[in-house]
């Protein structure tokens, strides 16, 4: 992280321009992933349709670019979210907008920011693959609210859930420029679910000492700075007060028509109507005119936001008391033993993983985390695990060295997932096999030293004990066997005797189908053995979108008026979660169609809540 070279593009006739941009900076710039590792962990030159299953007449959101479509992969049999843009339909400056979002997400590493599972690109096409979120965005979330607004402890809480994604940007030299009630997303739909930060479309990396000038946003959350064309990060902590006035008040602080929602953005000036903040603490109301000071340079930054007594006084869910125990020092202790090779691997799993998965290590993760900057530093794993473990300082020091893989000076959530799951997760077939397929190159089957070699990089320390002895046979190749044996990963043999049934299913359909009709009838019934080992919940309930707004349309009819609450507009925006517009068939549906005569049937998609409109709508001006 931390790197500020500007876009790179390929030549005019470079098919992969988009995400050859974001290798070739992260070679010059020594940034935190070896470029031929991300290149081969999470970037694909592969038809999309090999791996994942759309559903063509359904989307879960919409971006600037176009639609957000829910698709599950096949080999993981998990459901994401995958954002696509057509290149040739798009001009020369969103192509810089592209780049630079793949860019920057490849580098993100963040419990409170949606995880990029990989990205795919071909000569028309870039999708990216996100973590879905099941849960509602945060708007959605606040308008079911009595009132539409929250608790004071409630906002509380969701406002530090916003503040960590914002400092770990910032500490890393990026500024997202779009932050609004619509790029939270919660990443189930329990009441202590985990919020998370989407939509890095008009995100920069920046040089801390420069100031921005290109104007963008939502018209309802921008901050004057940018209005006038010369603005540093501080314009999203702007945008992050009108979010907490609104969470608090059920209203926006800026109204009226287009016209006069500038003036008073320009002039800094809202109130706080007693009808709304009567019973708001002074210490929420300070909060709030800390952020939406009309100087930037007199708002406080996402560090002091953290630290301002609104927030650290608040009844915490997040982080808990959770302590680091020994069950975490034997996972470090395990992972610090093991191969390169076998480390590698296990970051690549890492980025595999939902939130429901690793859920808990995430606690783990805040407790070593004690400033809450997103990463891991030397000083705190010291300070921490000598408060609560019997461990010296030199082998301290050793895991964290093994753990930062990157050599940076700090250990990302990525890295420290890695060490946790040989104790924490049971892997199943499928995400070891994806694995595999990412070391097997040439699609042989096996491993060889040479592959491994350019994944991570020929130039690695102690290249010659890349492997530990019995990971190889004696022609230095790995078969699959071999891979499961060097990872010492433990089968879930429910796992496998579903691929069983899946490969015995598949085999007989594709021989049955060659032969005449009267001899189809064993096919017809071994067909039945797969339907039922595939016929699984994937996901909850899913909408069809009937029409996308206009993104850059300001709905004055709604804007003119004073608020009386939220619900009166909001923006499509680019998302991952499920948009709440009309009802559709649900997924199995489709499904079902394509297999032969499929015993269970699927469930019906839910009804879903009216469609709603912009609260502010998007502004972008060269």
């Amino acid at each position: 992280m931390g790197c500020t070279a500007s876009v790179l593009a390929g030549p005019p006739d470079d098919k992969h321009a988009v995400t050859r941009s974001a290798i070739t900076k992260a070679a010059a710039n020594s940034c935190r992933t070896h470029p031929a590792a991300v290149r081969h962990s999470r970037i694909r030159y592969e038809p999309i349709d090999q791996f994942y299953q759309f559903d063509e007449n359904r989307v879960i959101g919409s971006g600037y670019n176009g639609p957000v479509r829910l698709a599950t992969n096949r080999r993981l049999n998990k459901a994401f979210a995958v954002k696509s843009f057509k290149k040739k339909r798009i001009s020369s400056k969103k192509m810089a907008l592209l780049k630079s979002e793949v860019d920057i997400y490849l580098r993100l590493d963040h419990p409170n920011i949606a995880r990029l599972h990989e990205v795919f690109e071909d000569d028309k096409f870039v999708h990216i693959v996100m973590e879905y979120c099941k849960g509602k965005e945060l708007y959605h979330r606040l308008v079911s609210k009595e009132n539409q607004h929250f608790s004071e402890s409630v906002a509380a809480e969701t406002t530090y859930q916003m503040l960590l994604p914002l400092k770990y940007l910032h500490a890393h030299s990026v500024v997202h420029r779009d932050i609004k009630l619509e790029n939270f997303l919660y990443d189930t739909k329990d009441e202590d679910a985990t919020l998370k930060l989407i939509d890095f479309g008009f995100s920069k990396i920046i040089d801390p000492s420069r100031r921005m000038h290109q104007s963008c946003g939502s018209v309802a959350y921008v901050a004057p700075e940018v209005l006038e064309g010369s603005y540093t990060n501080k314009c999203d902590l702007w945008s992050l007060g009108v979010i907490v006035y609104m969470l608090l008040s059920g209203a926006p602080p800026f109204h009226g028509s287009e016209r006069d929602m500038l003036v008073s953005i320009e002039e800094g000036v809202y109130d706080m109507p007693e009808k709304r903040w009567g019973n708001i603490s002074p210490q929420a109301k300070d909060f709030v005119h800390r952020l939406l000071l009309r100087d930037p340079e007199k708002r406080m930054s996402a560090s002091e936001a953290l630290q301002h007594p609104w927030i650290v006084d608040r009844s915490s869910t997040v982080c808990g008391s959770y302590k680091i125990g020994n069950e975490v020092l034997q996972s470090m202790r395990r992972y610090a033993a093991c191969s390169h090779f076998r480390r590698a691997a296990m970051c690549m799993m890492a980025y595999s993983l939902t939130s429901d998965e690793i859920r808990d290590l995430k606690f783990q993760f805040w407790a070593l985390d004690t400033e809450r900057k997103g990463v891991i530093k030397l000083c705190d794993m010291v300070t921490v695990m000598k408060d609560n473990l019997d461990i010296s300082n030199r082998e301290i020091e050793h895991i964290f060295n093994v753990l930062d893989q990157s050599k940076d000076g700090e250990i990302e959530y990525s890295e420290f997932v890695a060490a946790m799951l040989l104790n924490r997760v049971k892997f199943h077939e499928d995400l070891v096999r994806d694995t595999f397929r990412a070391f097997d190159l040439k699609g042989t089957g096996k491993l060889t030293i040479e592959n491994v070699l350019e994944i991570l990089g020929e130039d690695i320390e102690d290249a010659d004990k890349l492997f530990q002895e019995g990971e190889v046979d004696d022609n230095g190749e790995i078969d699959y066997e071999k891979f499961l044996r060097a990872l010492n990963l433990e089968r879930d043999a429910a796992d496998s005797h579903h691929l069983r049934l899946r490969s015995v299913g598949m085999i007989v359909d594709s021989a049955v189908a060659a032969r005449p009709e009267s001899e189809q009838t064993i096919g017809r019934r071994m067909s039945r053995v797969r339907s039922i080992s595939d016929n699984v919940p994937l996901f909850g309930e899913e909408t069809e979108v009937a029409q996308l707004s206009n993104r850059l349309a300001v709905p004055t009819e709604i804007l003119s008026k004073q608020p009386d609450g939220l619900s009166g507009g909001r923006l499509e925006s680019a998302r991952c979660s499920e948009a709440p517009t009309t009802a559709g068939t649900s997924f199995d549906d489709l499904v079902q169609s394509q297999t032969t005569e499929t015993s269970a049937t699927a469930a019906a998609g839910g009804a879903a809540s009216p469609k709603q409109q912009p609260v502010g709508a998007v502004v972008v001006v060269e």
